[in-house]
């Protein structure tokens, strides 16, 4: 499948609980629906999703409903990566069957292995499931921007890059300056905190939270239309939120994220599986307030 040119916002959901712990259809769906809605250009299933706490059988629920839910409107990504090749590949299979239209994958740290067993994990998937494939570098199983460049040249699937090993401004730029050509694409993660400072560095993405679509919409159209001050001020405008999203979120996995749903009328409930620390009553006031000074809920 050819859908080399993704370009945009592509928020990474956050799968809903409710207060027993099960997978929230409806809001899945809802959350779904407010980031089409507000004009994202893609949505994605992936860590932040915490897609490694469900079961293969959720999974497929999860990524079946999404992709129900979007009708075409937006491309799915679903997050394939897995500590074995034969499993991210059963992953990936399973994901291009069920209607995902890119994977993203990240590189296996458990057990430590050569470049060249690393380069043939990706060329594997690459080669046996035909559909574009984001490079994920994220903290846990960083990937150097010369192993991304180098994938990108040797097969046409591997084409996007998502950043988010911080400080992710710095890897965006040793991207943009190791490629010879236009791939891989370059996208920046790590929440959407650093998505401008990406955005100067050669990013033409990011995925971000997907509690607030709509402040990232505003920020990438200010961006194509050349008001880089008009997106500066955006950016700054939520700063408040971010701020609370990156250090409550850091110690807390998803809960920050699924209390902004709770918060917007999208999630039933903030529950998070473990392990993980809850949010106390503070950390919600922190997060309402926020929410609330952004213009994000009630006010």
């Amino acid at each position: 499948m050819e859908n080399r040119t993704m370009t945009g916002i592509f928020p990474v959901l956050h799968i809903p609980y409710d207060p027993r712990g099960n997978v929230d259809d409806e809001g899945l769906r809802r959350e779904t629906d407010l980031n089409v809605d507000a004009g994202v250009d893609g949505v994605a299933l992936a860590m932040g999703s915490s897609v490694v706490n469900l079961t293969e059988t959720e999974r497929d629920s999860v990524l079946s409903a999404v992709v129900d839910q979007v009708r075409g409107r937006v491309p799915v990504v679903m997050n394939t990566g897995a500590e074995s090749t034969d499993v991210a590949l059963h992953l990936s299979r399973k994901a291009r069957d069920l209607g995902a239209e890119a994977l993203m994958v990240w590189l296996p740290t458990y057990f430590p292995a050569e470049l060249g067993s690393q380069i043939d994990y990706f060329l594997t998937i690459a080669n046996n499931v035909d559909l574009p494939i984001f490079i994920q570098d994220q903290p846990s199983s960083p990937c150097p921007p010369a192993m991304m460049v180098r994938l990108a040249e040797e097969h046409r699937n591997l084409c996007y890059a998502k950043v988010e090993t911080p400080p992710t401004p710095d890897k965006v730029a040793e991207l943009a300056e190791l490629r010879t050509g236009p791939f891989p694409t370059i996208f920046g993660g790590y929440g959407g905190f650093f998505t401008l400072e990406e955005f100067r560095r050669g990013a033409v993405g990011t995925f971000p939270c997907a509690a607030i679509p709509e402040f990232y919409v505003r920020m990438w159209k200010l961006w194509q239309q050349g008001d880089e001050e008009g997106t500066e001020k955006e950016f700054r405008r939520c700063q408040g939120i971010l701020r609370t999203m990156q250090w409550v979120g850091a110690a807390r996995n998803g809960s920050v994220y699924r209390e902004m749903l709770v918060l917007r009328g999208i999630a039933k409930s903030s529950f998070n599986r473990g392990p993980s620390t809850p949010l106390d009553s503070v950390h919600v006031g922190e997060i309402e307030r926020e929410m609330e000074r952004a213009g994000l809920v009630g006010g």
